[in-house]
């Protein structure tokens, strides 16, 4: 998505805020989730804190 996305630094942060909201809603249903688990993971370092939020509420309800 960085790489993808000409957006500034915040509105990729917000972006990827979400992208964890997709998630959740589909997670229970996909197979493969490391893929997923580390991205999730990797925002808790976000500059936005809204994503940082969702990030923390992600891993705590899927304890990941």
């Amino acid at each position: 998505m960085d790489e993808l996305c000409n957006f500034s630094g915040k509105q990729k942060a917000l972006l990827k805020s979400d992208v964890i909201a997709v998630f959740d809603k589909f997670y229970e249903q996909i197979d493969r989730k490391e893929r997923i688990n580390k991205f999730v993971k990797a925002e808790l370092g976000s500059i936005s804190p809204k994503t940082k939020k969702r990030a923390r509420e992600f891993i705590s309800k899927y304890e990941i």
